[in-house]
Parts: C-alpha cells; structure tokens; sequence
C-alpha cells in the first residue's frame, strides 16, 4: 500500500514539476486555444491568433502544450464552417451576377432589334413607325412615342434615322429601371464578392466570379451605350454572351462539387 502510495506521489511530483517547467510561451498559447471556445463562423481570428502562438514553439515546447490537439480540432471545424460560408456567399453572388447578366443580354437583344428595324425598316412606316417598332420590342407605341418625343423629336425622326430607334428603346430601358436594377444587382455582388474574400479568405469560388463580374461590367458598359456599327454589334454580343455562358457553366460545375 505504502509503495502505491509512494508512486503516485512521485506521478504528482512529476506533474507540478512539468507545470511549473512550462515556459511563459506555452502557457501563452494554451491560454489562446482555451480562449477559442466553441468554434463558430466568428471564430477565425481566434483560431488563428492560437495557432499563432502555438507555431512559434519549439518542438519541444508544443509537446508541452496541453491542449494542442483541441487546437487541431478547432482548426478542422473551422476549416469546415469557413468552406460552407464561402459556398453559401458564392452562390449568392453567383445567382445575383447572372440575374445582372440576364438584364444585360435581354436588354442588348432589344437594342439589336431596334437597331436593324431603324436600319432596314424604319422608313418605310414614316408617322407609323413606333406601331410597327413596338411589334419587335415588348414595348407599347405610346412608350415609344413618349420616350422619343422625351428628345424634342417625333415619328419621322425615327422613321428617317435609325439611331433615333436605338436611343428610343434604351430611353424605355431607362423608365423602366433596368439600368437601376442591373446597376443595384451588381453592387450587391460586389459587396458579397469582397466578404467572400475578406472574411472567407476564398481562392476557390473568388477568382473565377471576379472574371464573370468583369465580363457583366463590359457587356453593361455596352448595354448603356452602345457603339460601333450594326455588324460589329452582333460580335460584341457574340463574343460576351460566348464567355458568359462558359463562366457560368465553369461556376456551376465549381459549386456542384
């Protein structure tokens, strides 16, 4: 009995001694993983500030840190709720960039239709004209008529110069709010975008949604002001809508897994 007795003193004795043997850096980083508590979204900068402190040990000193291995659980749980926060805020952007991108094709789809009407029919109609645009835009005559007469101009404006259609069509694009709303969606992405890499610290979903808001940027600088001739218009189309679709096939293969 007096032996067990003996040992297990002798077991207390080593403890204490191997506590009091800790140096102030270990107790340091012990202090700093304790202080992580449950792990949560918000519990990166503390995770971090652990690990930290734990790196800058010695071999020697990290076999004394008592709870390292709740550090390295900490981590992996982190790790896992950071991925699933930078998924959840790529899908947001995602969907909120290919709502923008939608406005952005729509809308040069009208403009290309107005386009070639102003071109190739436009004066055939002379006072007629807004009756017969209105068959090729989701537009009433009496909305094309108003924003075209919103310029000082009227009918055989349109019917005599096709730009006058364009300007016309972008006009209702306008009142409607799609360059308000295009405008609105893509500052919401931004915002979301620069979570993603700042509280997220992404390089998964990041790089390539930067690449697909670029492209949206050019096709909406387009949208609001086209330029270039008609047969260059349909290369610029061609050549955005082309890269779009292939983002966002890139995007969605990204997300599914």
């Amino acid at each position: 009995m007096k032996r067990v007795v003996s040992v297990l003193l002798l077991l207390a004795m080593l403890f204490l001694l191997t506590a009091c043997g800790k140096s102030a850096a270990v107790k340091a980083a012990e202090e700093a993983i304790d202080a992580i508590g449950e792990v949560t979204v918000n519990s990166g900068e503390a995770v971090a500030n652990a690990k930290k402190l734990y790196e800058l040990l010695t071999e020697d000193e990290k076999a004394k840190v008592r709870n390292r291995v709740t550090l390295i659980e900490a981590e992996e749980a982190y790790g896992e709720l950071a991925d699933g926060m930078a998924r959840e805020k790529a899908e947001e952007a995602f969907d909120l960039l290919r709502e923008a991108a939608a406005i952005c094709i729509s809308g040069v789809e009208l403009i290309e239709r107005a386009w070639y009407f102003g071109i190739h029919e436009a004066d055939d109609y002379g006072s007629n004209v807004f009756i017969f645009l209105a068959m090729e835009v989701p537009f009433t005559s009496t909305e094309l008529e108003a924003a075209c007469n919103s310029f000082g101009l009227n009918a055989y404006h349109a019917s005599q110069n096709w730009d006058i259609c364009v300007m016309t069509v972008i006009k209702v694009l306008q009142d409607r709010g799609d360059y308000t709303t295009l405008s609105t969606t893509v500052t919401e992405a931004e915002t979301i975008l620069n979570d993603l890499k700042t509280e997220c610290d992404d390089d998964t979903y990041y790089p390539v949604l930067m690449e697909y808001l670029n492209v949206i940027d050019s096709y909406a600088n387009f949208f609001a002001s086209p330029s270039g001739s008609y047969s260059e218009l349909g290369d610029t189309m061609a050549a955005h809508e082309g890269t779009i679709a292939s983002l966002e096939f890139e995007i969605e293969m990204l997300l599914d897994e």
